[in-house]
């Protein structure tokens, strides 16, 4: 597994590269990312959430949100006492975002090396890297992004032949993000 480590934090850096990159989001990122703000800078205050004033066409779960919100809580208010704009705390919620999709990556990627052996854990790493759109949206908040994490996770039970937890987190991934 020691030799995975430099390609996988490679995969690390190349994602928040991405962030740095292309900071800006496109507009079917913008309920989840309000939501993610929504979250951060009114808590339990619900009623200032905008999505009672701009609910959408389509039923939204919070799920996602909550989880990369979590995570990013301590450092956007770390960088709001600091004087940071919410520019930065967009920052921030992308690079967890992305750190949580290049987690399940990686642990995806090490039952591959244990399944399949070093080498070709080693290509899958060298591949991704080579290819822009897993890179691009591991950040970007989408539902299919917040299923994104599941769904690595699931075929990592999937491949080490773990079949109950591959449906369970499969069945979270469909439930929880894609339902609507």
């Amino acid at each position: 597994e020691m030799a995975l480590l430099p390609l996988e934090l490679l995969v690390c850096v190349m994602n928040v590269c991405m962030v740095l990159l292309c900071p800006y989001t496109k507009v079917e990122e913008s309920f989840n990312l309000q939501a993610i703000h929504d979250i951060l800078y009114h808590s339990t205050n619900i009623d200032k959430y905008d999505h009672h004033e701009f609910p959408g066409v389509v039923p939204r779960t919070f799920s996602g949100p909550i989880a990369v919100a979590a995570p990013a809580y301590p450092l956007v208010k770390i960088s709001h006492t600091m004087g940071a704009t919410k520019f930065t705390s967009q920052y921030i919620v992308r690079i967890i975002l992305g750190l949580i999709i290049t987690g399940s990556f990686i642990s995806y990627n090490r039952a591959v090396a244990k399944k399949l052996g070093t080498s070709v854990s080693q290509y899958l790493c060298l591949v991704t890297l080579t290819q822009f759109h897993f890179l691009f949206y591991s950040s970007r908040p989408l539902p299919n992004t917040f299923a994104l994490a599941l769904v690595l996770l699931a075929f990592r039970f999937w491949i080490l032949q773990n079949y109950e937890l591959f449906i369970w987190t499969s069945g979270a991934a469909i439930i929880l993000f894609r339902f609507e």
